[in-house]
């Protein structure tokens, strides 16, 4: 497969330190998305399309987890921006989880952390 997301169980949301990952849909309401490890400008809008689509087809809840993330360009940052104005347009609600603390600082520096709601911290 040749996509930047998983889709999995919304039991595996805030049951499982281990998410595993399966290939089927809850209900088309809640979906994970497993970013890429960097948020440079090669990547984030194959990631926002992807994003795009998910919302388009009605889900309501996407968590993005932001684990392997280990570098977010001032271009990954506009994106995240994007993807939350996006889902919040649609009525929907974007999650972020496994934010290290690097990123988690990011956040907190260009006050992300105020409009974004974590998980699993």
């Amino acid at each position: 497969m040749n996509t930047l997301f998983q889709v999995v169980p919304s039991s595996d949301i805030f049951d499982s330190p281990k998410a595993t990952h399966f290939s089927r849909d809850v209900q088309n309401v809640i979906k994970i998305l497993h970013s890429p490890d960097n948020w440079d400008t090669d990547k984030v809008s194959q990631f926002t399309r992807e994003v795009e689509s998910i919302v388009e087809a009605g889900v309501k809840t996407i968590v993005l987890d932001l684990k392997n993330v280990t570098f977010m360009s001032s271009a990954g940052l506009m994106t995240l921006v994007s993807i939350l104005k996006t889902i919040r347009e649609a009525n929907g609600k974007l999650l972020i989880r496994s934010a290290n603390e690097q990123v988690t600082m990011l956040f907190e520096i260009t006050g992300l952390d105020q409009v974004c709601e974590f998980i699993g911290r």
